[in-house]
C-alpha cells in the first residue's frame, strides 16, 4: 500500500467510496424490509454479503474503524440467517446508527489519515450486543447451506492462472449486461462539450447551406432576366448580335445556375446525413448520463421511514418504475424538491393510526412514488392516502398572506388553489416542525422544476388523499423549441408546450371582466404580450396582425402575443444556475454560435401569469367586411410549415383552419367550411394518403380540392398521392409561394 502513487491511492479511495455507499445503500433498503417482514432467506444472505463486502473492502485500503463497525453487523447477520436472531425495533435502530456512523466515515476516508476511532469502536459494541440479546429467534427461516460437509473452513493460497487473467483484462468470461465502466463527470462533460461544438458547427454549416440556396435562386432570377432581355431585343435587326451575346451569357449563367442546384442538393444531403449521425451519436452521449431512478428512489425509503417514527405514524413507502432512467444531472436537481413533496406527505397528508381507524381506513399510511415515461419527458408522481388538503383553509391562508386577491379566489379551480401550497408563505398547520412546514421549503419544487423547464401538478379531495405531479424532461443536453421574437429580442418557446401558432387580427381580441382574451374556434383563451410580462416595454403588438403562440400546460392554456417567429429548431440549452431563482420566466438558456444569449421561456410560468393578469384592452380595429373570405384547411404536423404555409394564406387574404394531421382535420371539416384543402402526406394517426382517400369517399366533401404539399419527392409518392385523390401536387424541395397561391387560385 504504502508503494503505491498518492494520484493512484486517491482513485482507489475515491472508488472505495462509490462502492462503499452502494452497499450502505442496499443494506438500508434490505434492513427496512425486514422491518416491513417482506424479507426471506434470500434477502437475509444478501444483508450478510453487504456487509462482508464493506468490510473486506475497508480493510483492504486500511480503514479499520469502517471495517471493525461492518464485521459487527456482518456477525449479526450471520445470526439472522441461522435464526439466531429476530428481528425487533434495536435491531433496526442499532444498524440504522451504525450505517450513519459508517457514512460519516465514508465521507472523511483520505489516503494516510489512520486516527484511533473510539466512537466507531463504541458504535460496532452497540451492535455486537445484539447477539447477546436475541438468541433462538423466530426469523425467517434459513438459507439452504447444502450438506453438512460444506461447511468445513478451508484455508489455502491462490496463484492466479496467467491466461484466466489474460483474459479477464480482455473482458473475457464476464456474464453479459453486467459490464459497467465508473467514469469521471469531468470527462463525460468534456466528450458532450465537445458534442455542443459539433451542434454549432452543424449550425453554421446550415446557414452556409442557406447562402448556397439563395445563390442558387439568383443564379436562376438572372437567367431567367437576361433570357427575357434577348427576346425582347431578337425583333430588332440591330440587335441581332446582341441578343445573340445575351443568350450565350444566359446559357452560361443557366449553367451556373444547373450546377449550384446541384451542389445544393449535394450539400443538403450530405447535411441530413451529418445531421442524422450526429442525432444519434447526441443519443449515445446523452445514454452515458442517463441513470435509473432506482438509487433515487430507494434513498427516500429511511428519511420517510425516520420521519415517520418521529412523528409515531405506521406509514409504508412503495416504489413503482424505479427502472425508468433519466439524465444524473436532472436526478440531483429533483432530489430535493422529491424529498420535500415526500416529507410533507408524511407529515401533512398521512394520519396517525387511530385517526385512520376510526375514518376506516388501513392503520399503515401509503406513500406511493412512481414515474412513468411520456415521451421524452418522465412523469413523477407522490402520492398519499391521508386527509388530503384543506382547500378552503388554504385560500384563507394564501388571501391573508396577500398571495391571490379577493375577486381572483372567487374564480379559482380546486386544483389551482391546491397548487397554492407551493407558493412562499402558505401554510395551513397550525405549528411550523422541522418535519414538514408547507410554506416553508415547498416552493423550492417550483423553482427546481421550472429551471428544468418542467411543469408539476396537484390533486387533493378531502379524506382521499393528495397526489403531487411533477413532468420533467429526460435529459437537458438539447431541446426542441420555436425561436420567437419580443420588443426586438428573441426567445425560445419549448415545442412541447405549443398547441398551434397563428397569425391574428387585432380586432379578434377582446376584454371579459378585464382580462385580454382571444376567441378561436368557439373557445376563449387568456391572452398576453411576452414584452409586457416580461416588462420590455410597449411592443405594439395588437396593432396590426400579431403572431399568437396558443400554450397549454398544467395551469391551463393561454395565447402567449409574440411580434414574430422565426422558427422551430433543436437548441442547446445551458443551467441557468444560481440565477434560475431571479428568472421564474426562464428555465434555460442557449448560446448561438455567434455568441448571443437565448433565453429559453418557462411555458408554466407564463400561462399562470397570462391567466392571473388582468391586461386593458388597447384599441382594436373593426371588424373587417362581412363578406365571408375563402376558407384553407391546412394540414401539417409540422409547427414551422404551418405557420409559414399559414402566413402565406392570411397574408393574400384567405381564412386559414390548422391541423396537426387527418384525424383532426376530418374533426375541423365536421365544424367549419373549408373550399380547399392542403395537406401533407407523412403525419401521424392518419396520414394525408389516407385523409385524402376519405375526402373522396365522402358525400359531404368529395368536391373538396385536395393540394398535397409534401416533402416526398419520389414519383411514386406522387403517383399515389394523385391516385387517392389529389387534385395537386407541390414539393416542399421546390416550394414558392407564388405557385403555392397561384395553384389554389386555379380551384376557388
Amino acid at each position: 500500500m504504502n508503494d503505491t502513487p498518492q494520484d493512484s491511492m486517491q482513485e482507489i479511495f475515491a472508488l472505495f467510496r462509490a462502492e462503499g455507499a452502494e452497499h450502505v445503500n442496499r443494506i438500508t433498503e434490505l434492513l427496512l424490509a425486514w422491518e416491513r417482514g417482506s424479507i426471506d432467506a434470500a434477502g437475509l444472505e444478501e444483508l450478510f454479503r453487504a456487509a462482508h463486502s464493506l468490510k473486506g473492502a475497508a480493510s483492504t485500503i486500511g480503514v479499520d474503524n469502517l471495517a471493525e463497525i461492518a464485521h459487527a453487523m456482518e456477525d449479526v447477520f450471520g445470526a439472522a440467517k441461522r435464526g439466531e436472531i429476530k428481528y425487533d425495533a434495536a435491531v433496526s435502530n442499532e444498524i440504522l446508527a451504525a450505517l450513519d456512523a459508517v457514512t460519516a466515515i465514508l465521507e472523511r476516508a483520505a489516503p494516510g489519515e489512520v486516527e484511533e476511532d473510539v466512537e466507531a469502536r463504541a458504535v460496532a459494541a452497540r451492535v455486537k450486543r445484539l447477539l447477546e440479546a436475541g438468541t433462538e429467534g423466530e426469523g425467517p427461516p434459513p438459507a439452504e447451506t447444502g450438506p453438512a460437509e460444506e461447511k468445513k473452513t478451508v484455508t489455502a493460497t491462490l496463484e492466479p492462472d496467467a491466461g484466466v487473467v489474460r483474459d479477464a483484462v480482455k473482458g473475457k468470461g464476464r456474464p453479459k449486461g453486467e459490464e459497467t465502466v465508473r467514469l469521471p463527470v469531468d470527462k463525460l462533460d468534456a466528450v458532450i462539450n465537445r458534442f455542443s461544438e459539433l451542434w454549432e458547427e452543424k449550425f453554421r454549416n446550415d446557414d452556409f447551406a442557406l447562402r448556397m440556396h439563395e445563390a442558387a435562386l439568383s443564379a436562376r432570377a438572372a437567367s431567367k432576366a437576361l433570357n427575357e432581355a434577348a427576346d425582347s431585343y431578337r425583333s430588332r435587326a440591330d440587335a441581332a448580335d446582341f441578343s445573340r451575346q445575351v443568350e450565350r451569357a444566359a446559357a452560361a449563367l443557366g449553367a451556373v445556375h444547373r450546377e449550384l442546384r446541384t451542389v445544393d442538393f449535394d450539400f443538403e444531403a450530405a447535411g441530413k446525413r451529418f445531421e442524422l449521425d450526429l442525432a444519434s451519436f447526441g443519443d449515445e452521449l446523452g445514454r452515458l448520463r442517463m441513470a435509473p431512478l432506482r438509487g433515487l428512489f430507494r434513498s427516500f425509503r429511511r428519511p420517510v421511514r425516520d420521519l415517520a417514527v418521529k412523528l409515531g405514524k405506521n406509514v409504508q413507502l412503495d416504489i413503482i418504475g424505479e427502472d425508468n432512467e433519466l439524465d444524473k444531472a436532472i436526478i440531483e436537481f429533483i432530489k430535493d424538491p422529491l424529498n420535500h413533496i415526500l416529507r410533507n406527505a408524511v407529515d401533512h397528508g398521512v394520519e396517525d393510526e387511530e385517526t385512520r381507524r376510526a375514518a376506516g381506513k388501513p392503520p399503515a399510511g401509503r406513500v406511493l412514488i412512481s414515474s412513468t415515461r411520456v415521451g421524452s419527458r418522465l412523469l413523477i408522481e407522490v402520492e398519499d392516502d391521508g386527509r388530503g388538503i384543506d382547500l378552503d383553509a388554504v385560500k384563507e391562508v394564501a388571501l391573508a398572506a396577500g398571495v391571490i386577491r379577493p375577486e381572483a379566489a372567487e374564480a379559482m379551480s380546486p386544483e389551482e388553489v391546491a397548487r397554492l401550497i407551493f407558493e412562499p408563505g402558505v401554510t395551513t398547520k397550525a405549528e411550523v416542525t422541522e418535519f414538514g412546514g408547507r410554506g416553508v421549503g415547498l416552493d423550492v419544487v417550483t423553482a427546481n422544476v421550472a429551471a428544468l423547464g418542467g411543469t408539476f401538478d396537484v390533486w387533493s379531495e378531502a379524506g382521499v388523499g393528495t397526489r403531487v405531479s411533477i413532468q420533467i424532461p429526460l435529459t437537458i443536453a438539447t431541446a426542441r423549441g420555436m425561436l420567437v421574437e419580443a420588443a426586438g429580442a428573441k426567445f425560445i418557446v419549448p415545442s412541447s408546450a405549443i398547441r398551434r401558432v397563428d397569425l391574428v387580427s387585432a380586432a379578434d381580441f377582446e376584454t371579459v371582466e378585464g382580462k385580454l382574451v382571444l376567441r378561436d374556434q368557439g373557445r376563449v383563451y387568456a391572452a398576453g404580450e411576452l414584452s409586457t410580462i416580461l416588462e420590455m416595454g410597449d411592443d405594439r403588438g395588437l396593432e396590426s396582425r400579431p403572431t399568437v403562440l396558443l400554450l397549454s400546460s398544467p395551469a391551463g392554456e393561454a395565447v402567449l402575443i409574440v411580434s414574430a417567429v422565426w422558427g422551430e429548431g433543436e437548441f442547446l440549452t445551458k443551467d441557468l444556475g444560481a440565477a434560475a431563482s431571479l428568472m421564474p420566466y426562464f428555465s434555460a438558456a442557449h448560446v448561438t454560435g455567434e455568441g448571443e444569449v437565448v433565453l429559453i421561456l418557462n411555458v408554466d410560468a407564463l400561462v399562470r401569469e397570462i391567466i392571473r393578469a388582468e391586461v386593458a384592452l388597447r384599441a382594436a380595429a373593426a371588424p373587417a367586411a362581412e363578406v365571408r373570405k375563402r376558407s384553407v384547411l391546412l394540414v401539417d404536423d409540422s409547427l414551422t410549415t404551418r405557420a409559414l404555409e399559414k402566413n402565406i394564406l392570411v397574408a393574400a387574404g384567405y381564412e386559414v383552419a390548422v391541423a396537426t394531421d387527418g384525424v383532426e382535420a376530418l374533426q375541423v371539416l365536421a365544424e367549419v367550411p373549408c373550399d380547399i384543402a392542403i395537406v401533407d402526406l407523412q403525419m401521424p394517426r392518419m396520414d394525408g394518403f389516407e385523409l385524402t382517400r376519405r375526402i373522396r369517399a365522402s358525400a359531404e366533401y368529395r368536391d373538396l380540392p385536395v393540394v398535397v404539399v409534401t416533402s416526398l419527392d419520389a414519383e411514386r409518392d406522387m403517383v399515389r398521392g394523385l391516385e387517392a385523390g389529389a387534385d395537386a401536387y407541390i414539393r416542399k424541395s421546390h416550394f414558392d409561394q407564388r405557385e403555392l397561391l397561384s395553384v389554389i387560385e386555379q380551384f376557388i
